[in-house]
């Protein structure tokens, strides 16, 4: 095994304050038996340097990370951060001139800098990377004072790839063949192999990768190379389900593949396993390159379906905006509340874990994520096995694919999804089914995506049909729905029931609700006028009734506006179809919107497949057409279609719209427009003027922040991620929008006096964001935890019966919530790394998130005061076997700590995190492969949150040594030229030997050159991109051939064992420190009533003391002589010679003494 050192910095684990012991553990010795000389690596004694002043100047700049306050960025700052995530800087110049200014120049796109942020001379510079920004970026800072003086600041920003782009292959085991069934159950011997394609789908092969099969987290089966068959026994696996994932283990460029796990149920005894059991979490997988970390979490089963709890959401009248002295106070985004109403807003493509069941019985838990289509066509089928139940807040689901409108019997909503349930959505986030298919809440749902289940067999053992359908007639994806006005009592209701091709009438009055057909022959297509049990609709979408009763109908397919008289008895044509010239086929309106959106009269103007129409306060008809992205109205007082607007972008998926009629949310007759997958970024609801005239966005993306609730200004995605539906309350100064790319309803209302202004801490939020994706602090490597997320999504919202979600977590004290992290909350994987400054951030985070956080202003902890990092030395790395390498090291503070390693400095691969915190540390990178360079880089935390990394250093796996020669020594350390930012060092080697040189601004160094391997006996090294007038601590480093540190030699025996302090029942020894060559890792100790120790002391026979000079030894009999001897280990691992034993006696009962033991006799005092 060899090992070398690199300078270049890892994108996937963050190098930042490094102590020189990170590469050099004095001088270390290794015996080989391809040589008779030992490899010496030697290192010169600390030197100093200054280079040039480019010029005297009073004005200095410093900047900080505000996301990592603990870290001091040096005179050339590098920041990572990662896509998706927030990069936050800020740069403070000083100068006894005054006068600053603070620019900057070539910032990346979408980066901005605030200039007098906090103050003259301060600036703030913020960048929130997508998805597609992973690599280097580059940006200038230019500082100037009243004197003239100019300082520049070249910033570096490493993006680093956390979500996958299209050049990233994601891997993902499957069964062969392949079975229809989403989790696929095997038995015996199973065939497996990949699925390789980028985040698109696109295959991407992988091309000479090793990987090995892992089976709840252990090796099964042999190591794979590429896209094969791979045959893995399961026979002895218990019944169940378990995690099948990937661990990549050679090939070229595995930093840029991505594992995806999989649930497999392992049937060895035919049937699924009932009652309480073990599930595993692998979190969400691939979608459009999102997910959670590669790894498996567990949480249990209860055997029957249980639910959280909940917590209602509290209602605040919101008047209308006529009361308002003017109604367009209310197109500020500053002056709305976005409200979360039945549970957390899952953010963007998360799911949501959820315990389901196949059509066996076989339990497993899988994200519930909704989204499935832009269209109501595409979508239908998936939507009728969504598992949308009914309950108070937090405890019920509602589909985003539903329409809204408001419940005229009282402050709420009444809604349709296209599964074919009427339900009423309470303003404190409750929900019931009023009509249609209503889900069991005592049973575990089927699996949404389980095809293979009849839809039959959905609705007999998971719902009941609540409502009698006369005919036996249940809905078919309907669309849309309506109150008929005349019914003082509201307890009628009308259904677009698009894929019956009918209107549907619902009679509410009785106790079991009556359904029948209102217009139209269903199940049938056409277009026919007449009687209305004899007219023909071709897919109605939308309805709205006109005060006197009439229903005016968008018949899609038929590319008309229809009307229902109020008497129910007849449909006439009212725009488009029989009045109008014939429509264009779909694709020739969609291809050329313009052509098909001309103004005109009745007769003149087509209707080009209208979705939706509502009717404003003149009872005109506004309609909105999909394919043309357009806004119109039947204007009934001119006899004219208009166009009212044409929106920003156009979506042939989805569109939908509400209007203003009350003038209840701003202007009267103002326009409510969601787009599916359209417009600006899939997030923004469109508004406009009744006349046209303003066309604006409303609820747009904001200032990036996390959250999807609160005062709308500063929201991303409020309206929710790929709007669905809109619908503007009767009463109120209220809206509900959906979004089917997130999960959960959106309530807005007016922000009112004693809301919460919106507000959050960037950088403490950004800490807690990372913590929860990942599972782990920040830096520590993706995938060496699962995330918080495969338990409760991005956002908090746990479907998984008991588990606490983040509305109860929110109302924890700190020790309640601190000691439920640490354990895993609620998962199998526990998280003793956070502690200090994460533990505070990832509490902020959670309460922020939570229902406490939209109505209380959550307190940003206090930073601990501690922000020394800690020191990494005695670095020792051993070869266990053919592909198994144990890391040992010491820090000067209680840390814990994890090792990276790879193929490169691009880090894939990780040893497992140690369980706890200490000074000597040991972990085992496995399943290395041989003969070639493997990459590995240590990083370790304290307690307060600081943090320490390696630079990266290379080890091979191979028992014979490269290269030879003489034992080498350092003379004639010089320094050469020294310019402004460069500086070059030369030494002599008494043998050949490798050249490199570690240096920084002080004793820790913190930076060094690239390990020149070729074997010299002069050296010389040129230092670049130093900063001018600087003071550099450096030393230099050579050996006389690249090989690992081998530890073989023991530590040298303890010395001055005593016995310090006595009591009736313990004994207190101190000793002097053993030393060894590369570090003494610990000692042992032997307590005995003989001094020939064959009658030891129980429990004190060789036990461990860890890495002290001092032991207090309890549980010993009053009045009795004990012997004792100690003795070091380290690394290798070596054990030295036993101490001189050392004798004292305990006290009489009661008594106390002290004094001074040693193997000559005893001294007492």
């Amino acid at each position: 095994m060899t090992t070398s050192s690199s300078s270049t910095r890892p994108l996937r684990s963050v190098r930042r304050a490094v102590a020189v012991a990170a590469w050099c553990a004095a001088i270390v010795h290794w015996g080989s038996a391809a040589s008779a000389v030992d490899t010496t690596i030697v290192i010169s004694d600390d030197r100093t340097f200054t280079t040039l002043s480019a010029g005297v100047s009073p004005l200095t700049v410093a900047v900080v990370d505000n996301n990592q306050p603990n870290l001091v960025l040096g005179p050339v700052p590098t920041v990572v951060v990662d896509e998706a995530g927030l990069l936050d800087l800020t740069i403070t110049a000083t100068s006894a001139s005054g006068g600053l200014t603070v620019t900057g120049t070539g910032l990346p796109a979408g980066a901005t800098l605030y200039p007098n942020y906090g103050g003259p001379g301060k600036a703030r510079w913020v960048w929130y990377p997508g998805y597609t920004d992973a690599g280097l970026h580059t940006g200038t800072i230019t500082a100037t004072d009243a004197a003239g003086h100019v300082v520049t600041v070249a910033i570096t920003m490493q993006v680093r790839n956390m979500w996958g782009d299209g050049e990233t292959c994601f891997l993902k085991p499957v069964a062969v063949p392949v079975q229809a069934a989403p989790v696929p159950i095997v038995r015996g011997s199973t065939a497996f192999t990949l699925i390789a394609e980028n985040r698109y789908g696109a295959p991407m092969p992988p091309t000479g990768v090793t990987y090995q099969y892992l089976l709840d987290g252990q090796p099964i089966g042999a190591p794979a190379i590429g896209i094969v068959d791979t045959v893995l026994d399961v026979s002895t696996i218990p019944d169940g389900t378990h995690a099948l994932s990937l661990e990549l283990i050679d090939g070229p460029d595995l930093d840029r593949y991505d594992r995806l796990p999989i649930l497999i149920i392992v049937d060895n005894v035919p049937g699924p396993v009932s009652g309480v059991q073990r599930v595993p979490l692998v979190g969400l997988t691939g979608f459009e390159g999102h997910y959670d970390p590669p790894m498996a979490d567990w949480v249990t089963f209860p055997g029957v379906r249980s639910h959280p709890l909940a917590h209602p959401l509290a209602y605040r009248q919101s008047d209308p905006a006529t009361t308002m002295g003017d109604p367009r106070d209310l197109l500020d985004a500053h002056n709305w509340l976005a409200e979360p109403l039945n549970q957390p807003i899952a953010g963007l493509h998360w799911g949501t874990a959820t315990f389901y069941r196949n059509g066996r019985g076989d339990i497993y838990s899988t994200p519930f994520i909704a989204q499935t289509s832009s269209t109501s066509e595409g979508t239908f089928d998936a939507a009728e096995r969504h598992d949308d139940y009914d309950g108070p807040r937090d405890d019920n689901s509602v589909s985003p694919y539903s329409t809204f409108v408001a419940d005229p019997a009282g402050p709420g909503w009444v809604c349709v999804e296209l599964s074919g349930a009427v339900r009423r959505v309470a303003l404190d986030g409750s929900v019931t089914t009023l009509v249609g298919y209503q889900r069991r809440t005592d049973v575990t749902p089927y699996d949404f995506r389980d095809a293979t289940i009849p839809i039959a067999a959905v609705h007999a053992d998971t719902e009941r049909l609540i409502g009698t359908f006369a005919g036996g007639i249940a809905f078919t994806m309907p669309v849309d729905l309506a109150f008929d006005p005349r019914d003082a009592s509201h307890r009628t209701l009308y259904i677009a029931d698009t894929g019956n091709h009918r209107i549907a009438r619902i009679d509410l009055s009785g106790a079991t609700p009556v359904i029948t057909t209102a217009a139209g022959t269903p199940r049938v297509s056409g277009y026919r006028d007449g009687a209305s049990g004899q007219a023909l609709f071709s897919s109605p979408y939308s309805i709205a009734f006109a005060p006197d009763g009439s229903l005016y109908i968008a018949d899609m397919g038929n590319a008309t506006i229809r009307k229902l008289s109020p008497d129910g008895a007849s449909v006439t044509t009212v725009a488009g179809g029989t009045l109008a010239p014939p429509v264009a086929s779909k694709a020739l309106v969609e291809g050329h919107p313009d052509d098909y959106i001309a103004d005109g009269t009745i007769a003149q103007a087509t209707v080009n497949y209208p979705q939706v129409l509502r009717l404003d306060s003149h009872n005109d008809i506004v309609f909105a057409e999909h394919l043309t992205g357009t806004v119109r109205r039947v204007n009934f007082g001119n006899g004219r279609i208009e166009k009212i607007g044409v929106l920003a972008s156009r979506d042939p998926g989805w569109l939908w719209l509400d209007v203003d009629r009350h003038g209840n949310v701003g202007p009267r007759d103002d326009v409510m427009v969601t787009m599916g997958t359209g417009g600006g970024g899939n997030t923004e609801v469109s508004r406009l003027s009744a006349d046209g005239t303003r066309n604006t966005r409303l609820f747009m993306s904001g200032g990036g922040s996390p959250y999807h609730t609160g005062q709308v200004f500063s929201l991303p995605e409020s309206a929710g991620h790929y709007p669905w539906a809109i619908a503007i309350d009767d009463t109120e100064s209220r809206m509900i929008t959906t979004g089917f790319g997130t999960s959960g309803l959106v309530s807005f209302r007016r922000f009112l006096t004693g809301d919460l202004p919106f507000t959050y801490d960037y950088g403490t939020n950004n800490r807690g964001t990372g913590i929860w994706r990942t599972g782990t602090v920040a830096n520590f490597p993706f995938g060496s935890r699962p995330g918080f997320t495969a338990l409760r999504g991005a956002t908090g919202h746990a479907r998984l019966g008991d588990l606490a979600n983040v509305d109860e977590l929110g109302y924890w004290s700190d020790a309640q919530l601190a000691a439920y992290i640490q354990s895993g909350m609620g998962g199998s994987v526990p998280r003793p790394e956070i502690t200090g400054n994460d533990l505070s951030a990832l509490l902020y985070y959670i309460r922020r998130l939570s229902i406490r956080g939209n109505i209380e202003a959550i307190p940003v902890p206090v930073l601990d005061a501690d922000r020394t990092p800690p020191v990494i030395q005695g670095i020792q790395v051993a070869q266990v076997d053919a592909s198994t390498v144990r890391v040992q090291w010491q820090t000067d503070e209680a840390t814990i700590g994890v090792v990276t390693w790879g193929l490169s400095d691009q880090y894939h691969g990780c040893s497992d995190i140690e369980s706890g915190y200490g000074t000597s540390h040991s972990v085992l990178l496995r399943r290395l492969p041989g003969g070639k360079p493997i990459h590995y880089a240590i990083r370790s935390k304290d307690v307060a949150g600081n943090q320490t990394a390696t630079a990266d250093s290379t080890i091979v796996l191979d028992p014979m040594a490269v290269g030879g020669g003489a034992a080498t020594t350092i003379a004639n350390v010089a320094i050469g030229a020294i310019g402004t930012t460069t500086a070059t060092i030369s030494w002599d080697t008494g043998a050949p030997s490798t050249s490199q040189v570690i240096f920084g601004f002080n004793t820790g160094y913190g930076q060094q050159t690239t390990v020149d391997t070729t074997l010299v006996s002069h050296h010389v090294v040129t230092l670049t991109n130093l900063a001018p007038a600087t003071t550099y601590h450096y030393r230099t480093v050579s050996s006389n051939r690249v090989i690992g540190v081998v530890d073989s030699q023991a530590p040298s025996a303890p010395t001055g064992l005593a016995v310090i302090a006595a009591t009736a029942s313990s004994l207190t020894l101190s000793w002097t420190a053993a030393s060894d060559d590369v570090g003494v890792s610990g000692y042992r100790l032997d307590i005995a009533t003989d001094a020939v120790f064959t009658a030891k002391v129980a429990g004190y026979d060789g036990v461990d003391l860890g890495n002290t000079t001092t032991r207090s030894v309890g549980g010993l009999a009053p009045g009795t002589t004990y012997y004792a001897r100690v003795r070091a280990y380290d690394a290798g691992p070596n054990l030295s010679a036993w101490s001189a034993p050392a004798h004292g006696a305990t006290a009489a009962t009661g008594g106390t003494t002290t004094g001074t033991t040693t193997s000559g006799g005893t001294t007492t005092g």
